[in-house]
């Protein structure tokens, strides 16, 4: 029984890192995070926090070519903390999902174009659920 416990426990430790990990990458969850919070800027402003997030937030994306110029890169820093930073501290913070994310950066792009992250979310919330479930030990 502590071997079926400890297995679940894993599965969900590395399931929501891996899944932490991938939405860091995703410049698709960037996408719709600056739509939805920072839909009242300019379309100039959008287009530098891009940039922004792949240099200092570990997005990933296949559109952008480094290295970004210190303009830009400044201007991302302004829009960041007006339309950013009051939801999300920095990625490095969380040191397993972050460290994994740079480990995964080479297939971002494809896990973003994949939308893994909806997979691996079902993935994860379907472990949950398992724990609780274990078999009830009865000694006679």
């Amino acid at each position: 029984m502590d071997v079926y416990t400890l297995a679940i426990f894993a599965a969900i430790v590395v399931s929501g890192i891996v899944l932490e990990s991938v939405k860091i990458t995703s410049v698709s969850v960037f996408r719709e995070m600056a739509e939805e919070y920072a839909a009242g800027q300019n379309e100039a402003s959008l287009k530098s926090l891009e940039p922004y997030w792949v240099e200092n937030h570990g997005a990933v994306s296949p559109r952008l070519a480094r290295p970004f110029s210190p303009g830009v890169l400044a201007e991302g820093e302004v829009v960041h903390p007006v339309n950013c930073a009051q939801c999300h501290s920095p990625a490095r913070w969380a040191f397993m999902d972050y460290a994994v994310s740079r480990v995964i950066t080479p297939v971002a792009a494809y896990l973003n174009r994949a939308a893994m992250r909806f997979e691996l979310c079902h993935i994860h919330f379907l472990v949950c659920p398992v724990g609780p479930r274990l078999p009830s030990f009865q000694q006679g």
